[in-house]
C-alpha cells in the first residue's frame, strides 16, 4: 500500500510541475516573467483563482472553458500535465528514489518546455536547452544512472572515469557533426537549414546523458516518429484539397512497401525469377509512386512541416528507458 501511495505522490508532483511548465513555456514565448503576474485567462485577462489552476481537474470541472469569459481553454494544458506526470512516474519506476531520478526529472521538465515552445513557434530557447548538456556530462561522469559497464584509464595516469562519459563526449561530437553537416549542405542547395540549431542541441543533450550508441538510435527513431506524425497531416491536407492523384500515389507507395511482406508467402516468390520480379515490381512501383506523390505535394504546397524537436525528445526518452534492450536487439 505504501508503494502505491508513493506512486500517487509522484503523479501529483508531475501534474503540478506540468502545470507550471505550461506557464513557463508560454511565457517564454510572450517574453513575460514566469513568476509575475499571477496566472490569468489568455483571452479576457481575468486573474484566475487558485482552484482554477488545479491540474487536469480544473479543466474537467470547467468543461474546457474559462469560468469568466467562457472561451475554450487549450487542450494543451491537461495534455502537458498528464504527460509530465506519466514521465515522472516512469522515471521513478526505472530508477527508484535516487539522485538519477531527481536529475532526470529536471531533464524531463526542461524537455517539456522545449516541446511546448518548439511545437507552438518552432523556437527552442538556449536557457532551456544548453544547460542540459553540462548537466548530462556530470550525470555520465559520475555514472549516476549506472549506464557504465567499466572504467576507462586516462592515458597512462591513475585517473579513471566511466566509459559512458567517453561515450557521451563522442556522442556530442557525432550529433553536432551530423545535424550541422546536413544543415550546411541543405543551406547551400536550397538556401535553408534542414534542421534548426535547437535540433542539434537536443541531439547533443541526449548524447551527453546516454552516450554515442544511444544518440544514434535516438536520431533514427526520431526520424521514424517524425514520419509517422507528419504523413497523416500531409494526407489530410491532400484529401481536403481533393487531390485524387496524390492520394492514390501515396496508397500505391504504401502498398509497394508492403509487397515483400505478403507476396513472399507464395511459393513462386521463393524462386530466383520470383525474387527478381518482386524486387523490380516493388522498386518500380515505389519509385513512380514516390515521384508522383512528391510532385503533387510540391505543386499544391502541401508540405506540413512539424518541428523535429518533439519527435527527437520522445525518441530520446524511449531509448533511455529501453536502451540496453534496443542495443542488444540491433546488435550495436
Amino acid at each position: 500500500m505504501f508503494t502505491y501511495y508513493i506512486y500517487f505522490l509522484v503523479l501529483i508532483l508531475g501534474l503540478v510541475i506540468g502545470s507550471f511548465l505550461n506557464v513557463v513555456g508560454l511565457r517564454f514565448l510572450t517574453g513575460e516573467s514566469i513568476i509575475f503576474p499571477p496566472s490569468k485567462c489568455p483571452k479576457c485577462k481575468t486573474k484566475l483563482k487558485w482552484y482554477d489552476n488545479i491540474p487536469v481537474l480544473a479543466y474537467i470541472f470547467l468543461k474546457g472553458k474559462c469560468r469568466y469569459c467562457k472561451e475554450p481553454i487549450s487542450i494543451q494544458y491537461p495534455v502537458v500535465e498528464i504527460i509530465t506526470a506519466l514521465v515522472f512516474l516512469i522515471i521513478y519506476l526505472k530508477f527508484g528514489f535516487t539522485i538519477a531520478t531527481l536529475l532526470l526529472w529536471i531533464l524531463a521538465s526542461f524537455c517539456v518546455v522545449m516541446c511546448i515552445t518548439d511545437f507552438k513557434e518552432q523556437i527552442i530557447f538556449d536557457v532551456t536547452s544548453i544547460p542540459m548538456i553540462p548537466l548530462g556530462l556530470i550525470f555520465s561522469f559520475f555514472n549516476i544512472g549506472n549506464f557504465s559497464s567499466h572504467n576507462v584509464q586516462l592515458f597512462q595516469t591513475n585517473i579513471y572515469f566511466p566509459d559512458i562519459f567517453l561515450s557521451s563526449l563522442i556522442g556530442i561530437i557525432l550529433a553536432f557533426l551530423f545535424f550541422e553537416m546536413i544543415s550546411l549542405i541543405s543551406k547551400i542547395l536550397i538556401k535553408h537549414r534542414a534542421f534548426g540549431e535547437g535540433d542539434t542541441i537536443i541531439a547533443m543533450i541526449f548524447a551527453a546523458w546516454l552516450g554515442w550508441k544511444a544518440v544514434l538510435i535516438t536520431i533514427c527513431l526520431g526520424f521514424l516518429i517524425q514520419t509517422v506524425l507528419t504523413f497523416p497531416f500531409m494526407i489530410l491536407k491532400l484529401f481536403r484539397k481533393k487531390d485524387l492523384i496524390a492520394c492514390v500515389s501515396f496508397v500505391m507507395l504504401v502498398l509497394a512497401a508492403m509487397i515483400p511482406l505478403f507476396l513472399n508467402q507464395f511459393e513462386f516468390f521463393y524462386t530466383s525469377l520470383g525474387n527478381i520480379i518482386l524486387i523490380v515490381s516493388t522498386l518500380g512501383t515505389a519509385t513512380i509512386s514516390a515521384f508522383v506523390f512528391l510532385k503533387r505535394i510540391q505543386k499544391l504546397q502541401a508540405f506540413t512541416l512539424l518541428p523535429f524537436g518533439p519527435a527527437l525528445i520522445i525518441s530520446g526518452f524511449i531509448v533511455m528507458f529501453f536502451k540496453d534492450l534496443i542495443i542488444q536487439f540491433i546488435g550495436l
